[in-house]
């Protein structure tokens, strides 16, 4: 499908999961007009986000800023991957507010999580990944079921994929979900396009 190959994930932090995970919908008008002895086909494309336009550009100033103040930049990987770990960890918190509110759309995007410091788990795990992504850390955002709908993220480490879950490590001191093989990574089921080979 041409939506899955605009979001096919590049290694850009701004694209591929990034955008799938603040991607609204989409609709389509058409008119037609026959002249000539042809058929004249116009079609329109409406696309929506969860963010604005202004919204992404203050993202975009707020991620400077923090990978500026953690200053990972010439760490290893691992103190990568766990430095921003520690940020999500420490500063975001659950939007338990909007839990059940369907017209706040916000709430799922990594916008909310670092600008507004509150948002659900796919917030967490789409700041997991632009994250981790500026700082050349390849991730994934894996959706599933966690006792119902969840996200989390995967991420690479030494050639090798762990599962990690920001949103159920919120607020602890020792962590139960970080840099975890599938086998250890309990009460997480992956949604069917999630357990393909190349995940």
């Amino acid at each position: 499908a041409v939506s899955d190959k605009a979001m096919a994930h590049t290694g850009n932090p701004k694209e591929g999961d990034y955008l799938k995970f603040t991607y609204g919908g989409w609709k389509a008008q058409y008119s037609y007009d026959y002249s000539g002895g042809q058929y004249y086909l116009d079609v329109d494309f409406y696309l929506s986000y969860y963010t604005t336009a202004k919204q992404e550009a203050k993202m975009d100033d707020y991620v400077e800023d923090l990978l500026d103040d953690l200053d990972l930049y010439d760490n290893s990987d691992y103190q990568k991957i766990k430095g921003i770990y520690d940020y999500i960890t420490e500063t975001v918190r659950y939007d338990y507010d909007h839990l059940y509110d369907d017209s706040y759309l916000l709430q799922y995007t990594a916008y909310a999580a670092l600008v507004n410091k509150t948002a659900v788990c796919q917030g967490y795990a789409n700041l997991f990944y632009r994250l981790a992504l500026e700082l050349d850390v390849d991730a994934r955002i894996i959706s599933g079921d966690g006792g119902g709908p969840h996200a989390w993220n995967i991420t690479t480490l030494d050639g090798l994929w762990y599962n990690l879950d920001s949103t159920w490590d919120e607020g602890q001191y020792y962590y139960s979900w970080f840099l975890l093989s599938p086998d250890s990574f309990y009460d997480h089921y992956r949604d069917y396009e999630y357990e393909t080979g190349s995940f």
